[in-house]
C-alpha cells in the first residue's frame, strides 16, 4: 500500500469526508474542503472542475473500484473530499444554534396543540351559551 493510500485510510477513520464530485464541488465553493483525493481513472472533466476550485488535489494510484473497496462503500468512488476541521468555538456556536432551533420547534408544536387564551375563552363562552 502506497503512502498516499495509507494517508487516505487514516483520514477515512479520523476525519469528516464526503464522496462524489458534485458534493465536493459544492463544498469547495463554500470553502469547506481541505483536500481532494482522486482515483487514477477519474474523468479529466471532473479533475479540471476541481482544480478550478483551487483544491489541494491528491491523485491516487488506484482505480474507482479499488477506492470503493478501500472506503467500504457499495459504489465506485472517483472523488473523496476531506472537509476542513472547524475550530472549537465554531462547533460550540453551531451546537448552541441547533439546541435553540430544537427549543423553538418544540414551542411551536405546543402552540399548535394548545389553543391560545383568547381562543379558549371564546370556546368557553360558546359552550356556556349552548348549555343555557
Amino acid at each position: 500500500m502506497s503512502k498516499l493510500t495509507e494517508n487516505l485510510t487514516k483520514e477515512l477513520k479520523e476525519r469528516k469526508i464526503i464522496y462524489g464530485s458534485k458534493v465536493s464541488l459544492k463544498q469547495l465553493k463554500k470553502d469547506n474542503v481541505e483536500k481532494v483525493y482522486l482515483a487514477i481513472d477519474c474523468s479529466p472533466e471532473i479533475e479540471k472542475k476541481l482544480k478550478e476550485g483551487h483544491a489541494n488535489i491528491v491523485k491516487l494510484e488506484i482505480t474507482k473500484e479499488a477506492l470503493k473497496d478501500l472506503c467500504k462503500v457499495p459504489f465506485n468512488v472517483s472523488v473523496i473530499s476531506v472537509l476542513k476541521q472547524k475550530p472549537e468555538e465554531e462547533l460550540k456556536k453551531e451546537q448552541q444554534k441547533q439546541q435553540a432551533n430544537k427549543k423553538e420547534k418544540t414551542k411551536e408544536e405546543k402552540h399548535k396543540k394548545e389553543p391560545s387564551k383568547k381562543e379558549s375563552t371564546k370556546l368557553d363562552k360558546k359552550s356556556s351559551k349552548k348549555s343555557e
